[in-house]
């Protein structure tokens, strides 16, 4: 055991020295610069060796094999979300949480695609060497490509299930739209009453502050996504800087105009003639025009 440390470190200092240095991806070993390609000027200048290019199609083979084994595993755990998802999707069983568990079910999915992209690129960068047109250092495509664009797609999914449920809560949850708007026309079939037209737009102030908050986390989600990976040291976008909410402000301010001189209107409306009618008792049948 001493002994091959020794050799090991011998041929290290002893070689290291003398060699040029070399960008082959399949590692080099000063102690075997007999085993480079001296007949053709191009691979020698890249220091390919004769073993890189034996042992080439039994990386293709091991490459295929791997490739098929883990493309195995993504597939089967893909059909058991999928079978999971149809289970949960029905209408039965479908609730708000049900998009943030996809999304959360589609971020493992992705993560188990990407480990067989990032090695695929690392073994490739091996068997496409020295191909002119094909070097390419792995870590610079992981990190410029793969890492980047990975966040963004798992953020997309995030945003996907936190919208759906925040949205869902908002029209079917608790007081939602769906209910109070269901219940507004269950109470006028029965009892319609002019003073209470107010609570309508009373409604709909919260409403359209719900609608704002939801908006404005929505934009900064995908301001967040465009952005993409910041600079370690500035912390500025390296992708795209977009400023949605500047253009939301705008569009909710008038909004919130519009619902508050309604509501004033309404509410004078409740308070003056709808109460007068409903005093003299002259409540019309919902179903008639008015």
């Amino acid at each position: 055991m001493k002994i091959a440390t020794f050799l090991s470190l011998f041929s290290a200092l002893a070689f290291g020295a003398l060699s040029n240095k070399t960008d082959n991806p399949n590692g080099y070993d000063p102690i075997f610069d007999w085993n480079i390609v001296n007949d053709n000027e191009y691979l020698k200048e890249y220091n390919v060796t004769y073993t890189d290019l034996i042992n080439k199609p039994i990386q293709l083979w091991i490459w295929m094999q791997a490739v098929w084994n883990q493309g195995q595993v993504w597939y089967q755990l893909s059909e058991q979300y999928g079978n999971g998802w149809v289970e949960k999707f029905s209408r039965e069983n479908v609730d708000s949480r049900c998009m943030i568990n996809w999304a959360r079910d589609m971020e493992v999915i992705t993560e188990e695609f990407m480990a067989i992209v990032e090695f695929s690129i690392e073994d490739w960068a091996q068997l496409l060497y020295p191909a002119p047109c094909c070097m390419y250092d792995p870590e610079e495509i992981r990190v410029t490509y793969l890492v980047p664009y990975q966040q963004a797609i798992t953020k997309v999914f995030a945003w996907s299930g936190e919208w759906t449920y925040r949205y869902w809560e908002m029209l079917f949850g608790y007081n939602g739209w769906v209910e109070v708007g269901q219940g507004w026309v269950d109470k006028w079939e029965t009892d319609f009453e002019w003073h209470k037209l107010s609570d309508v737009t009373h409604y709909l102030r919260v409403w359209v502050a719900d609608l704002e908050r939801h908006s404005f986390w929505s934009i900064e989600a995908w301001e967040d996504i465009i952005c993409g990976p910041r600079e370690e040291t500035t912390g500025t976008c390296t992708w795209e800087v977009v400023d949605g909410q500047a253009v939301a402000r705008d569009v909710f301010h008038v909004l919130d105009i519009i619902v508050d001189k309604l509501d004033e209107t309404l509410q004078w409306f409740s308070l003056v003639i709808g109460n007068i009618i409903d005093a003299t008792g002259n409540k019309n049948d919902p179903t008639e025009k008015i």
